[in-house]
Order: structure tokens, then C-alpha cells, then sequence
């Protein structure tokens, strides 16, 4: 994950055009740029595999939507981070805006690599919790664990934690169990 030195506002970072061919993800940390490279094949099979739980388990229940990267979460005029999937319950669903999440989704995943280990496990987290995110979901695919927190007073708590062949379960999807060997299989 490299950064750029240069702080730059939210609204300088939706007017920045990229490139057709660039395959970077961007997102404003703190008032900078920071560009991550394209995700690994594991990443995107571990994204899949979740997505594919998580959109059946809330629309067959009609709670609101998924959605997945890039997706861009406004938090405040220095910070637009872009988990790798986010839920909005219906009944907020007027946080979508039409290009951003405008207000804290109801739950937020990241899929640890080893370029955004110290951002997604101490800098969004803390992020996260500021903007209300009630549940924080952190995959690493190394150790093939889950580890699901929500938000009490402003800072996360462990709610569910497996690893290998073990279940994750949700808080604000109440009933929702991912069997790990079905998401690193």
C-alpha cells in the first residue's frame, strides 16, 4: 500500500480521474491518497464467497443491500475508505447516495493482505467506529479466521471470532452463520 504526501480533501478526490487501465483501488485516509494494488486471487474468492452468503441472507429476508468494492464510504471531508463489503438494512436506506454510502452502513468487511494489515485492523477500525459502523468484520485469509466485533460505546468489541473450520456469526444479521470452509474453500 504506498500513500501519496500531498493532504487532499474528499471533494479534490472525486474529481481525480484515473485512468481506464489503472488497476489500482483508492481510498482517502486521514487526508491522503492511498492506492492499494489490485486484490489477489484468494481475496476475490473469499469477497465472492461472502458476498454470495451475505445477498442471499438479506434478500431473501428483504433487510436492506449488499454491496461490495470498490464502494466508497463518506466519513468526513479527509476520510473515504472502500471496505470490501458493506450492508445497509433497509431501514437506512437512504445512506446511499449515488456514488457513496453517505451514512454508517450497518455492518463493514475487510479482507486482511499483508499491505493493509496495520490500516484495516487499527486505523478503520477506529474509523469505522467513529462513523457508527455497528459491526466491524475482519478476514484474514492467512490463518483462515473471522473476526466479527460491534460497536459498544464507540469502540468494538469481539462478538464472534472462528478460525479454520469454524463458524462466524453476525450481530446485526441476526441468525447469519458463515462456515468458514464454505468462505476460504
Amino acid at each position: 500500500m504506498e500513500t501519496l504526501t500531498k493532504k487532499i480533501t474528499y471533494a479534490e478526490f472525486i474529481e481525480m480521474d484515473f485512468p481506464d487501465d489503472d488497476h489500482h483501488h483508492y481510498e482517502l485516509l486521514d487526508g491522503e491518497l492511498v492506492i492499494r494494488n489490485t486484490p489477489t486471487i484468494e481475496h476475490q474468492r473469499i469477497s465472492r464467497n461472502l458476498l454470495v452468503k451475505l445477498h442471499l441472507f438479506v434478500a431473501e429476508r428483504n433487510l436492506g443491500e449488499v454491496l461490495y468494492a470498490p464502494i466508497t464510504l463518506f466519513v468526513d471531508d479527509d476520510n473515504a475508505p472502500q471496505p470490501d463489503l458493506l450492508y445497509v438494512s433497509a431501514a437506512n436506506k437512504d445512506a446511499l447516495g449515488e456514488r457513496v454510502v453517505e451514512r454508517a452502513p450497518e455492518l463493514a468487511v475487510e479482507i486482511l493482505s499483508p499491505s493493509t494489515v496495520y490500516h484495516d485492523w487499527h486505523y478503520k477500525r477506529k474509523l469505522y467506529g467513529r462513523f457508527g459502523v455497528k459491526e466491524y468484520w475482519l478476514i484474514d485469509p492467512q490463518n483462515k479466521a473471522v473476526e466479527v466485533s460491534e460497536l459498544n460505546s464507540g469502540d468494538y468489541e469481539l462478538f464472534s471470532f472462528a478460525a479454520e473450520k469454524g463458524t462466524a456469526r453476525a450481530q446485526v444479521l441476526n441468525g447469519l452463520e458463515i462456515d468458514l470452509k464454505e468462505l476460504f474453500g
